[in-house]
């Protein structure tokens, strides 16, 4: 039965009522009355330690703990709060050429964050890029490109003034929120490790700072589909295969094999399109050279990965060969390589839009975390990638049209998609509709964009896009 705490009030009456019984012909509810006094007091004090007890009883379980507690419940799990973070970027400094810039040079936005160059550097046709990291941890030292900065005490021949050169400083996160580190823990409680599954590996990639999502492909064989399955005989233009479709997918495995050769080297490469644009070998860019085995000898087997970009996903397979080699046959096998897995995370507390997107040093790092020997499986292949952006507009007229009820509808759709987003998910068109309805204030509305559920590809996570309100 749960603890049910009474009032102030109740105890107290409770306290009288058991005085009066106990001294029969007593009155502790007398004013100034010394029983009267005595009762106050010992309700005062059962109140207190009624109070303490329903603190305790929330400690007693990691869903309701406390910042304090949450992290004792934390440790026993060997879980650590995801420290924050520092922005790191470049800066344009400009001057007279030749003057140098020294490493620790203090730099401070107009809002008062500072930053410290982390390299030295020289002046050279007016200008020099130096790298810069923020002096304190947090979102709060990210900055876009262009921003200025004052060059705290300018070296001598530099310029006061500098901005912050592409693509910004990035990298900044706040520390790890009660809530992040209370799912972590639930996680770890009702998905215990198990030797390397889908679980433990989303579990290693949010220990990483700033890492919120995450989610696992795991390799799907398909249909081996063969390109060429005839001879080629020293060909005087190359030979294109049959095209394959790798939409929705992130990465293609193939096999190649080759038979019987007696000079020269057999070349395999890609040619990747956009949709509707079939075996476009000659298109500007599109051919991939040195992801495919090239054979110089006979009888030879040989895989190799190709990563399929998501603007290109028609792929075709092109022999390009020198010598006489009997070519048998080639084909994808799998979405990606057996035995390996892909991962795909998301950082919220970037920013909104495509800047929960990881960057490359991003992705590195948690390559390199769940690389680590104490981690992933000896026998598993891992890779981190970062998810493509599905932008997902919304155009809704609501009643009434108030900046009120827009701003309420506008949380509710970036709850949908931060609840409900993942990658190859797909959020049925009612669910968008539920959430507008469950905006404060709304009392009827007309969505016009989305017309259809929300359908991410395979390596796709979406995001919030333009809100208009016609």
């Amino acid at each position: 039965m749960p603890l049910t705490r009474p009032t102030l009030t109740q105890i107290r009456d409770q306290i009288h009522a058991d005085i009066d019984a106990g001294l029969p012909g007593a009155d502790s509810r007398l004013r100034r009355s010394v029983l009267e006094v005595i009762a106050r007091m010992l309700a005062w004090s059962v109140h207190a330690l009624y109070g303490y007890i329903d603190f305790i009883s929330r400690q007693l379980f990691p869903d309701l703990a406390e910042r304090a507690f949450l992290e004792r419940w934390a440790s026993l799990w060997a879980l650590t709060r995801q420290a924050a973070t520092f922005a790191t970027g470049s800066v344009t400094f400009t001057g007279t050429n030749g003057s140098t810039i020294p490493s620790g040079t203090v730099l401070r936005r107009a809002d008062g964050t500072e930053y410290a160059t982390t390299a030295g550097g020289t002046i050279a046709a007016g200008t020099a890029t130096v790298a810069v990291s923020s002096s304190v941890a947090g979102a709060a030292g990210n900055a876009a490109t262009a921003v200025s900065l004052t060059v705290v005490s300018p070296p001598a021949g530099i310029t006061a003034t500098a901005t912050v050169a592409a693509p910004g400083l990035a990298g900044g996160t706040d520390q790890a929120t009660d809530a992040l580190l209370r799912a972590r823990i639930l996680s770890r409680m009702q998905t215990p490790p198990h030797g390397g599954s889908a679980a433990d590996y989303t579990r290693w990639a949010k220990e990483v700072a700033g890492v919120t999502r995450a989610w696992v492909s795991l390799p799907s064989l398909t249909t081996t589909q063969a390109f060429v399955a005839a001879a080629v005989n020293d060909p005087a233009a190359d030979v294109l295969g049959t095209e394959f479709s790798a939409e929705g997918k992130a990465f293609v495995e193939f096999l190649f094999q080759v038979g019987a050769r007696t000079s020269g080297t057999l070349n395999v490469k890609f040619n990747k399109a956009d949709t509707g644009s079939a075996n476009d070998a000659d298109a500007a860019g599109d051919i991939v050279e040195g992801t495919a085995p090239a054979f110089a000898a006979s009888n030879q087997i040989q895989r190799t990965v190709l990563k399929v970009d998501p603007a290109k996903p028609l792929l075709t397979v092109i022999v390009d060969d020198v010598g006489d080699p009997i070519f048998a046959s080639f084909g994808a096998i799998a979405q990606h390589g057996l035995a390996e897995v892909l991962l795909l995370f998301v950082r919220d507390g970037d920013g909104t839009g495509s800047a929960i997107l990881p960057d490359a040093g991003e992705v590195a790092a948690v390559q390199a975390y769940i690389d680590d020997a104490t981690r992933r499986p000896v026998t598993a292949k891992f890779r981190a990638i970062a998810p493509s952006a599905l932008t997902v507009n919304f155009q809704i007229l609501p009643v009434p049209n108030t900046t009120t009820v827009q701003a309420a509808i506008e949380q509710e759709l970036r709850d949908l998609l931060l609840r409900e987003g993942a990658p190859g998910v797909t959020i049925p068109l009612s669910h968008v509709r539920a959430a507008i309805s469950q905006a404060l204030g709304e009392t009827d509305y007309t969505l016009t964009s989305p017309s259809a559920a929300i359908v991410p590809t395979a390596t796709q996570i979406p995001v919030p896009g333009t809100f208009t309100w016609s």
